[in-house]
């Protein structure tokens, strides 16, 4: 929008994937400096599917930076989204951060070189159209289970481009691999997906077997890491909209009973301390006066929402403060989930929501 203008067919293949209602609009004489905008969408969480804000768009003209055009959309929207009782919201850019998103999912991004080996299992793969409906439904059964993805809409798979090739497991429950041509011959694999371990060993062989060199991200604990050298990248951060619902809505790996002290700078409304307990099965969550035994920023909690980066490890990084002896190890270990988070990022950018907004105007000045 403020790069390049989109051409025709970005136009139409866009046309109906956002959510008008969900935008606001930054306006400087009838121009439009800025905007932010979210989606409704689920996300996957340890033991629970939660309602997601899916935050598509936060961006200001580069004309207007500087002004605080941005701080001041994102302080709206985040306050419309408590005001309405909306407890997550998650971003897949790194551009929301200073408004207190976490980095909570870390892919590798790697490349491999092509072989060509026999492999009967590859034989239960067929090829599909990325927007046939039977990819959509393997989709939803594997996001369910898989911490960090996000749910869908029918019409995110309609505006892929005919480009992408989807290779499915016989079984449909099975999953599936989203990939299209790149460069020099190179497959671009945009996401893998497995209900299973064996599942997602069978796609990957065929992906490798084809002869020509892939490149994709996978988790941080991906069996694939020895294929080559991997780069770090964030894929998904999250912030808790409302600290109190968001603590209680996830499970927990092992029993906990801790106060949290909370600082949230830019949400202030989440500032206070907070009495979090699960007997393992159960949680609960609520405002308390009794003294603080941890305290947190409300942006590590959600880079630690999801069980990937871990509060000791930010800890490391004075970011999170031990008040008594013992409570820093125990919350950890209670946040911390089995498998790595992992946010399949590689669609994302199709399912932006780029025409259609609602005209919400915020003036095009105000402090930074």
């Amino acid at each position: 929008m403020f790069i390049r203008p989109l051409t025709e067919p970005e136009q139409h293949r866009l046309r109906g994937t956002g959510e008008p209602g969900r935008t606001i609009v930054a306006v400087d004489d009838d121009e439009i400096a800025g905007a932010v905008a979210i989606v409704s969408r689920e996300l996957t969480v340890p033991g629970a599917i939660v309602p997601v804000a899916w935050v598509v768009r936060a961006e200001v003209s580069p004309t207007h930076r500087g002004r605080g055009l941005l701080a001041e959309m994102m302080t709206r929207q985040l306050t419309e989204l408590y005001e309405s009782g909306e407890t997550v919201s998650a971003a897949a850019s790194g551009r929301c951060a200073r408004f207190g998103y976490g980095p909570a999912s870390r892919a590798l991004r790697l490349r491999t070189s092509g072989v060509s080996t026999p492999d009967s299992a590859t034989s239960r793969i067929r090829l599909l159209e990325a927007s046939s409906p039977e990819l959509e439904r393997v989709y939803d059964a594997v996001r369910r289970t898989s911490v960090g993805w996000i749910s869908r809409p029918p019409r995110f798979w309609a505006a892929l481009p005919a480009s992408w090739v989807a290779a499915v497991l016989d079984s449909p429950e099975d999953g599936y691999a989203l990939y299209r041509p790149g460069d020099a011959g190179e497959l671009q694999v945009a996401e893998v997906g497995a209900a299973t371990a064996q599942g997602a060993a069978t796609l990957w062989r065929f992906l490798l077997n084809t002869g020509c060199g892939t490149s994709a991200q996978v988790p941080v604990d991906s069996p694939l890491l020895g294929t080559s050298r991997p780069r770090p990248v964030d894929t998904l951060w999250v912030r808790l909209v409302d600290v109190e619902r968001a603590l209680a809505v996830r499970r927990y790996t092992v029993p906990l009973d801790v106060v949290l002290s909370v600082c949230d700078s830019f949400c202030p409304w989440n500032t206070g301390r907070y009495h979090l307990a699960t007997d393992g099965t159960r949680v609960t969550c609520s405002r308390t006066s009794a003294p603080a035994e941890l305290c947190v920023s409300a942006a590590d909690l959600g880079a630690a929402y999801l069980g990937g980066p871990t509060l000791t490890a930010l800890a490391g990084s004075s970011r999170v403060i031990e008040l008594r002896p013992g409570a820093l190890s125990r919350t950890s270990a209670a946040f911390r989930g089995e498998h790595e988070p992992f946010h399949p990022s590689g669609m994302d950018s199709c399912s932006s929501g780029r025409t259609g907004a609602r005209r919400c105007a915020v003036p095009a000045c105000g402090s930074s």
